[in-house]
């Protein structure tokens, strides 16, 4: 199972000094990286906490929130 992190990150040169959260995926047992998925190269940084939490939440349990739905299907 992949292994992800949520940072909080303060800088008082980006966002107003204001928090900042960054999701990152452990690659290979050995760094840590912003860029994987649906996120761009930029990496995934969010302004705001409830936003990123839901990010990370999905990554760590995508089982649990992603639902698939048959409507039609042939034989």
């Amino acid at each position: 199972m992949a292994r992800y992190r949520l940072l909080e990150i303060r800088d008082k040169f980006i966002n107003d000094g204001e928090p900042y959260w960054v999701v990152e995926k452990h690659i290979l047992g050995l760094w840590w990286s912003s860029y994987f998925e649906e996120h761009n190269e930029w990496s995934a940084t969010y302004y705001n906490k409830d936003e990123a939490m839901k990010w990370y939440e999905y990554h760590i349990d995508k089982e649990s929130r992603v639902q698939v739905k048959i409507i039609a299907q042939n034989k």
